[in-house]
């Protein structure tokens, strides 16, 4: 109590007596050793960063194979993909909902081959690469949908959580907040929804919404998204 701040810290005391010995209570020295005070401090601190939303936004990289698409987010484009396939890519709004952005990407399936065809399925996700870096622990069966957020020069990414080392030992496991596959099949007429969430931007009311090609896939970039609630 003299070396702590109370006010701060609450102190807890838990008496174990005969049921948690250190060693064998069996001999004046072990009694001595089992004569003891364990001390745990515990403390929980949050912080808040204010994140800075100037500079100039950078170009759209549409990638390796110049496939990537820039359109405006609430009427979205077109994507192709073989045997036929075609969607329509859109974000018509972002929600603000308590303290966080909830992106809703929409991919319309237009025509195409038949369900569950090979190259019938969007894929609006990362490929094998986590935004976290190449050494993160990461597959493409939890890549997830996980776009990032541009206003001006910054960059906002979903959020995410450690749930471990994976099984080698050489990586952290992270996974995001959002639909866990990227991809999925629809019938045509149909639509899928993808959703993830982001630390709220307070003031911003219009958003980008884009998939970088560094990260591995086919990228796109959704502009003046309005942010609504």
């Amino acid at each position: 109590g003299t070396r702590i701040d109370t006010s701060v810290y609450e102190l807890r005391t838990a008496g174990r007596g005969e049921s948690e010995p250190l060693v064998p209570n069996n001999s004046d020295g072990d009694r001595q050793q089992n004569r003891r005070v364990t001390l745990t401090l515990l403390s929980e601190k949050a912080s808040e960063v204010e994140v800075a939303t100037s500079g100039e936004m950078p170009p759209f990289d549409d990638g390796v194979l110049h496939d990537g698409t820039e359109a405006n987010g609430p009427d979205g484009f077109d994507r192709a993909l073989i045997e036929g396939s075609r969607y329509h890519i859109s974000c018509p709004r972002v929600r603000r909902i308590e303290g966080m952005l909830e992106v809703t990407v929409l991919a319309e399936r237009l025509e195409g081959g038949s369900y569950g065809s090979y190259g019938s399925s969007v894929s609006l996700g990362a490929g094998v690469h986590s935004y976290r870096g190449h050494e993160t622990g990461y597959s493409s069966d939890f890549a997830g949908f996980a776009p990032r957020l541009l206003v001006g020069a910054t960059a906002t990414y979903p959020l995410d959580y450690l749930i471990g080392i994976s099984f080698d030992g050489t990586a952290e496991e992270w996974r995001v907040v959002s639909d866990q596959r990227a991809f999925d099949l629809c019938l045509v007429g149909e639509t899928v929804r993808l959703v993830a969430l982001y630390r709220d931007l307070p003031g911003v009311d219009t958003i980008v919404v884009e998939q970088p090609s560094v990260l591995g896939i086919t990228s796109f970039r959704l502009t003046e998204i309005p942010v609504e609630g």
